[in-house]
């Protein structure tokens, strides 16, 4: 994978079902981390109440997770 495309990778925006399945736990419990501030900083895409999350935040917060453990 060239820089450019580590770098798309990273940035793409998941849903919430997403980072629940790359994080392995239910959209429930990930609105439980968000509201609790356990999560990085979603996105609020303008005029809309959906929340997106970079992809590389999800990652660097799943293997911060992994290395407190």
């Amino acid at each position: 994978m060239t820089q450019t495309e580590l770098q798309n990778h990273r940035a793409r925006l998941l849903s919430i079902k997403e980072v629940a399945q790359l994080a392995g736990v239910s959209t429930r419990t990930i609105r439980r981390y968000h509201d609790m501030g356990i999560l990085p900083p979603p996105i609020r895409l303008a005029g809309l109440s959906l929340l997106k999350w970079r992809q590389g935040d999800v990652i660097n917060w799943i293997d911060d997770q992994a290395d407190e453990r």
